[in-house]
């Protein structure tokens, strides 16, 4: 699956790690993560939802405010519930990012539930 989009509220001048107009890291991996749950979200059953567990990418070139980048997720693996997708990020023929994107498929109301008790255990521990 893929995705374009022109540059504007991504850029590393919007936090505080640069003062450019550029593509912010971070940004990009989120598309890339977007694009990789758009490639499974038809075949997703209500009851289930996606969390990412691992990102390996790496930021090589520059996409500067206005730019159009072009965001590709391809799905490579699939193991109990595991999904593995090869995610790029291109500006015209440059190859501006690009790894590995993993996500597992879970229950959603145990998810939630795990959620709770997290958040109780920090309750308890707090008081």
């Amino acid at each position: 699956m893929k995705r374009s989009l022109r540059l504007g509220e991504h850029l590393a001048s919007t936090v505080v790690t640069g003062n450019v107009e550029v593509l912010l890291t971070l940004n990009m991996i989120v598309l890339m993560e977007k694009v990789a749950f758009r490639c499974i979200q038809r075949r997703l059953l209500e009851a289930f939802i996606t969390v990412s567990v691992r990102v390996d990418v790496r930021h090589k070139n520059s996409a500067p405010l206005g730019s159009r980048v072009r965001i590709k997720a391809e799905l490579v693996e699939q193991r109990s519930g595991l999904l593995v997708f090869r995610v790029t990020a291109m500006l015209s023929d440059i190859n501006i990012g690009e790894g590995i994107h993993e996500m597992y498929i879970i229950e959603k109301n145990e998810f939630e539930k795990k959620v709770l008790e997290i958040l109780e255990s920090i309750k308890l521990k707090d008081e």
